[in-house]
């Protein structure tokens, strides 16, 4: 009930299993979704400080968000599917739905907070985990899993809804030094390593051509239609 009563964008978590998912599948994260995409009623209290019954009207915007496993990425194709396929189950998804439920994240940098789901409407409970994650904690292996998802957006794959990149204006990453804040070089990340600007320009020009393609053929089905 309360993951649906927030006004502000935040995350709950599930825990993982040699695949990324929660106990060999995404049921804890797909229960979730399914119930703050519903309207709930629950005990609150008002701006004047007052009891009352809270309604929420719930959020059809969820998704699962693929960041590795123990066993290594999760992007690829059958990864994607599987968890589409878990979802679209779980939630008996009929074709009059208005939209896909399986929309689906790839994170394309490391695995530290794994197979969550994120919404509006929601609370945060992350769970940590030191996977390697789906660059292999090698930042430079991102434009790979760009490359991957292009792939499999060209072919047809429609569940694959965003990604997630670790960004910055330089490559790479940087301890505080002893000098301190002072001393830190700047656009370098202080925490995870990332890609510079120019390559994250280069993978989000990619993934445009691909929506691009994909947007001008469902264009010209619907004209051939008319």
């Amino acid at each position: 009930m309360v993951p649906t009563a927030g006004s502000y964008f935040l995350q709950t978590s599930n825990g993982i299993d040699d695949n990324g998912y929660k106990s060999s599948s995404v049921t804890v994260a797909i229960d979730a979704m399914h119930s703050a995409s519903n309207p709930h009623a629950f005990m609150g209290v008002t701006e004047q400080g007052l009891a009352a019954i809270v309604k929420t009207r719930g959020n059809k915007d969820v998704h699962v968000i693929l960041r590795g496993g123990t066993k290594g990425p999760n992007y690829a194709s059958e990864h994607v599917r599987k968890a589409a396929e878990t979802i679209e189950k779980k939630k008996g998804r009929t074709e009059d739905d208005e939209k896909p439920f399986a929309s689906i994240m790839v994170d394309c940098s490391r695995g530290f907070l794994l197979a969550f789901i994120s919404f509006f409407w929601s609370d945060f409970t992350p769970l940590f985990s030191p996977l390697d994650g789906n660059s292999q904690k090698n930042h430079n292996n991102q434009p790979l899993v760009i490359a991957n998802i292009c792939e499999q957006l060209a072919a047809g794959e429609k569940n694959i809804t965003g990604v997630m990149i670790e960004s910055h204006i330089n490559e790479g990453r940087q301890d505080v030094p002893a000098a301190g804040p002072a001393a830190l070089k700047h656009g370098v990340s202080i925490t995870d390593a990332c890609v510079n600007w120019e390559k994250t320009i280069n993978m989000l020009d990619s993934l445009n051509e691909v929506w691009l393609f994909f947007f001008v053929k469902q264009i010209s089905l619907k004209l051939k239609h008319v």
